[in-house]
């Protein structure tokens, strides 16, 4: 009879590799760290630990000692295991029995779709922030990294037992989405025969702006190139970071990736809830007012300085909206929250684990994982 017909068998190999610590009492305070890993070299079998060598300094005894007292009190189902053996150092490898083989699969045929679930998870509310690509432009290789990483884990995290959906955000606020509406008129007015000012300096200059700007109304641009300077790049802006993401979504969507919710950064100001967070920090006593500026006391939380959060023009910084787009997710109810972020971004996790222990939450429950950039060559 098999006795892993519906366990994963590296929790069972892990099981029993506890089981021969207790008999060979072996087991050390605080009980025994069972690791197992897959070799990289087939012929030294299909799962291998070291527990032996773990275990070696508080037995007093040589590895290979302790892994052959571990290895004789292993219990082997000859269904699972065909053999556990001694290796190099002390390491122990298992080698699994064609039996449990076979029986894997005929459990995937009999169940493409369900084989590897679970309800591990418990139904534990989980929030994926990904991709999150700036709102000016189309999405690039790193973005499909981002996304395909994403995706996969929103999968993994349903398949046992999650509820995990999958966010991102729209940084359609600020100076960025001023720029960039400055961008897109100029663009619009070259197309139409009209005077504007050139793109500015910092502004985005890509040669996809004109195909962006081609079915923008005449009679519409127009209008808007009437208006005050500061509404003509609001207006441009809001138009030209609207196609953006209808382009992104219809990508993501053509990608496979899932994503339940697309939020925009404009609606926390609108809705107050960036002026709230700031109040929040200001009633918990973490917030000073310096040349001019308003810092949240970072370096009380771990980080290496403080943070502004409100410029001395009275504007809030992109730091203070995070941290009220992370403030809104705790409070929509998700029991975790996952960032998938660039590299640039190391100095974030620090600030925003601080920002929220602030505001009241468990920072342990805010976890980002960093993925790396990528380039594609051609021509070498």
């Amino acid at each position: 009879m098999l006795l892993v017909k519906s366990w994963p068998i590296e929790g069972y190999l892990a099981d029993r590799v506890r089981d021969a610590v207790d008999r060979a009492g072996l087991t050390p305070p605080g009980g025994a760290r069972v690791e197992l890993e897959v070799p990289r070299d087939p012929d030294h079998g299909d799962w291998s630990s070291n527990v032996a060598l773990t275990l070696a300094k508080t037995a007093r005894r040589p590895p290979r000692e302790v892994a052959r007292a571990l290895v004789d009190a292993f219990e082997v189902d000859p269904d699972v295991l065909a053999a556990v053996e001694i290796a190099g150092a002390g390491f122990i490898n298992f080698r699994l029995a064609p039996a449990w083989l076979q029986e894997t699969v005929r459990r995937v045929l009999a169940d493409p779709e369900g084989y590897g679930t679970s309800d591990a998870g418990r139904g534990e509310r989980i929030l994926v922030e990904y991709v999150s690509a700036n709102p000016t432009g189309p999405l690039n290789v790193v973005s499909a990294r981002a996304a395909s990483l994403g995706d996969t884990l929103l999968r993994i995290l349903n398949a046992i037992g999650c509820r995990a959906e999958g966010e991102f955000y729209v940084n359609d606020a600020g100076l960025q989405a001023e720029l960039f509406g400055a961008s897109v008129r100029t663009r619009f007015a070259e197309r139409v025969g009209a005077p504007a000012p050139a793109i500015p300096d910092e502004g985005y200059q890509g040669a996809y702006l004109a195909d962006l700007v081609a079915p923008l109304d005449e009679a519409e641009g127009r209008a808007w190139l009437a208006l005050p300077e500061r509404e003509q790049r609001i207006r441009f802006g809001r138009w030209g970071i609207d196609r953006v993401v209808a382009i992104q979504r219809r990508d993501l969507e053509r990608f496979g990736a899932r994503i339940d919710r697309w939020f925009q950064e404009s609606g926390l100001h609108a809705s107050g809830a960036v002026g709230a967070a700031r109040e929040a920090l200001g009633t918990r006593g973490v917030l000073d007012e310096r040349e001019g500026a308003v810092w949240f006391r970072s370096t009380e939380f771990g980080d290496q300085e403080d943070r502004v959060i409100v410029r001395t023009n009275g504007e809030p910084t992109y730091f203070l909206a995070d941290t009220a787009y992370h403030h809104d997710k705790f409070t929509r109810g998700f029991d975790r929250l996952i960032d998938i972020l660039g590299p640039d971004h190391h100095g974030h996790v620090q600030r925003m684990q601080g920002v929220l222990q602030a505001l009241g939450w468990d920072p342990d429950r805010f976890e980002v994982i960093v993925a790396q950039w990528v380039r594609l060559l051609r021509g070498g």
